[in-house]
């Protein structure tokens, strides 16, 4: 059986070249890997671009791979569950006999309620990760902590600095208006979620919260289904400085039969 195409979401901030180190390590263990450019990291019209048209860019991409006759794993990262789980929503209804969204991989993702913004629980005030620009409609990473400590603690202090060196101004808005999707994949779709045991953006507490919270309403809608749950002993990018496992983590969540190491 072929195996499925890898499509990959960027964080906040984050563009595909911070995920090629990872891409590499699947396409030697047989997998095409993809990764979309988010239209809120470094929008083009900063006042008029929020989460949605990320949800609108993820489900272009989906579409493009399964038109070609491929299925696809769909994974996240940070910010980016959010339009994740709401493009996939728009694939639950799709053809179990054809090619199919067929998974969900998250890597310390934001994992809500449907409409529900980045920042719902602060009421839309900025973290104190966030410089949010004059005019309201972008925001960057703030020096305190920096984006060395919050999201690159533990890799090499080089691949830090290139990685730091990649990222870009978001789109504010997308952080205080909730997307308008009215579900989200993990509803149907199988989802995996990697605990990042060291993260300093998002702590490892709060994403199990998150999963618990999620596990909570699956059972309230009467399904059997639950995310999938691992842990890493890796700061905010596991992607970089536990490639191998993350990779492992992600195959996995493929179906392909991986030992949890």
């Amino acid at each position: 059986m072929a195996k499925p195409t890898i499509l990959f979401t960027p964080g906040a901030w984050h563009s595909p070249a911070h995920y090629e180190k990872i891409m590499t390590a699947l396409q030697q263990h047989g997998y095409e890997t993809e990764a979309v450019a988010l239209a809120t990291v470094d929008p083009k019209d900063p006042p008029n671009t929020h989460v949605d048209d990320d949800v609108q860019v993820i489900s272009n991409a989906i579409n493009k791979i399964l038109l070609s006759g491929k299925d696809v794993v769909l994974v996240s990262h940070s910010y980016s569950g959010i339009p994740a789980q709401s493009a996939a929503y728009s694939f639950l209804k799709q053809d179990q006999n054809g090619p199919r969204l067929k998974a969900i991989a998250m890597m310390c993702s934001f994992l809500y309620p449907p409409k529900t913004a980045l920042l719902a629980a602060t009421g839309g005030k900025p973290l104190q990760l966030h410089v949010v620009s004059a005019d309201e409609t972008l925001v960057d990473v703030s020096d305190d902590p920096g984006p060395e400590v919050a999201f690159y603690s533990d890799v090499s202090p080089e691949e830090a600095a290139a990685a730091k060196a990649m990222l870009k101004s978001h789109s504010w808005r997308s952080k205080t208006l909730p997307p308008s999707a009215e579900g989200v994949g993990y509803w149907e779709i199988p989802t995996s979620y990697l605990v990042c045991e060291n993260d300093k953006a998002l702590p490892a507490d709060l994403q199990r919260k998150w999963i618990t919270d999620a596990n909570e309403a699956l059972k309230a809608r009467g399904t059997d289904l639950r995310i999938r749950e691992e842990q890493v002993e890796s700061g905010h990018s596991p992607f970089l400085s536990k490639t191998e496992q993350t990779a492992a983590f992600i195959r996995r969540a493929a179906g392909e039969d991986v030992p949890v190491s």
